[in-house]
This record gives C-alpha cells, sequence and structure tokens, in this order.
C-alpha cells in the first residue's frame, strides 16, 4: 500500500524521509478553524482526522494516509500560525521567559481496513527571557509564519528555549516519529524491513 503524507509543511516531509520509505504527497484542503468549546487536544485530534478524510477522498487505492495538525497553548491561550513578521514577533514577545505546550497531532488511516489511529503528543517548553533584538532577529532569519506559535524547531527555535519535555521529541517538529512508527506496526508495516 502506497504511503500518502498529508501536508504542505516542508518540515513533515523531510522528517518523514527519515525513515527511508517511498510516500507522496496530497494536501488536504479543510477549515481548521476551532468549533465550539473545543479544548486544544479535542481541536488538533479533530483536524488531524479530518484532514485524512479529505486526503483519502483525492486517493483512488489502498493507502497509509498520514496527518497532522499543531497548536501552542500558553496561559490558556491557543496560538496558531502568525502569518506576519509582526505577528510572529508579537507572539514569541509574550513567550518570553514563560512555558507553553505544544499540542501534536498525528493521525493513520489505513484507507483498506477504514482503521484510524490517532493521538496528541503534549510538549512543554519553557522558552528563555528573549530581547526584542533576538526575537526580531530570529524571525527574520527563520521566516516562522506557517508554524504555531512561531516556534520553528528544526531550526533556529532551539535557541529560544531552556528546556523541553515529551514523549515523542519529534513532535515539536510536527510528525511524531516514534508514534508514528508504533501505529505502522500495529498495521503490519515494518518501517525497517520495507
Amino acid at each position: 500500500m502506497d504511503i500518502i503524507l498529508g501536508s504542505s509543511s516542508a518540515a513533515r516531509k523531510e522528517l518523514l524521509k527519515q525513515l527511508k520509505i517511498p510516500f507522496k504527497i496530497v494536501i488536504p484542503d479543510i477549515n481548521e478553524e476551532k468549533k465550539g468549546k473545543e479544548s486544544p487536544h479535542e481541536h488538533v485530534y479533530r483536524l488531524a482526522q479530518e484532514k485524512a478524510i479529505a486526503v483519502e477522498q483525492k486517493c483512488k487505492q489502498h493507502s497509509f494516509i498520514i496527518t497532522g495538525d499543531q497548536i501552542l497553548l500558553c496561559d490558556d491561550i491557543i496560538f496558531g500560525k502568525p502569518l506576519t513578521l509582526e505577528k510572529s514577533q508579537k507572539q514569541l514577545q509574550y513567550f518570553s521567559g514563560k512555558e507553553a505546550v505544544f499540542h501534536s497531532s498525528l493521525c493513520l488511516l489505513n484507507t483498506k481496513t477504514n482503521t484510524f489511529q490517532t493521538k496528541v503528543i503534549a510538549t512543554r517548553i519553557k522558552f528563555r527571557s528573549l530581547s526584542l533584538e533576538k526575537i526580531r532577529r530570529y524571525a527574520e532569519t527563520e521566516l516562522p509564519l506557517n508554524c504555531a506559535g512561531s516556534f520553528k524547531a528544526e531550526g533556529l527555535g532551539v535557541a529560544l528555549i531552556k528546556n523541553i519535555k515529551s514523549d515523542d521529541p519529534y513532535a515539536i517538529k510536527g510528525l511524531p516519529l516514534l508514534t508514528l512508527c508504533s501505529m505502522l506496526d500495529r498495521e503490519g508495516f515494518d518501517v525497517i524491513m520495507q
């Protein structure tokens, strides 16, 4: 069966390449707005599943579809993608010296059996105290405009944090690979033996 990554994220693509398995990319097109009183956990869980369903509708053969979503929560406020440099810098000013939690969802859909495996991994990070100059330099260098909370863990973002706590260290980068390998294994797909 084909492996399909349902994402436009360059970071997720690079992470999946680490498993050295062939895959295709199909970009889901869904409304990512929060519904009602969804918790951050419920929000990213739902979006991962909706993305998988959207990708499935574009595919003609049985596949394993991998999708995910990510948001950052700080002081009970949800921070998504800033989309502009100004918003990025404001987000980072807000995080300076604070603890935040990334909620990273992962969904694996087996279209042959219509089986979903979905999980949300929480990653706690403690931001360093950040000067306005550091924030400006980081934002202009990394351009984290499509990253939840303006945080680009696969780049210079690591210099913004004091520590990180997670059950899956890849979750902060947008694709929890440890969790994905376990999900694929439960489907009878051994990554190493491919």
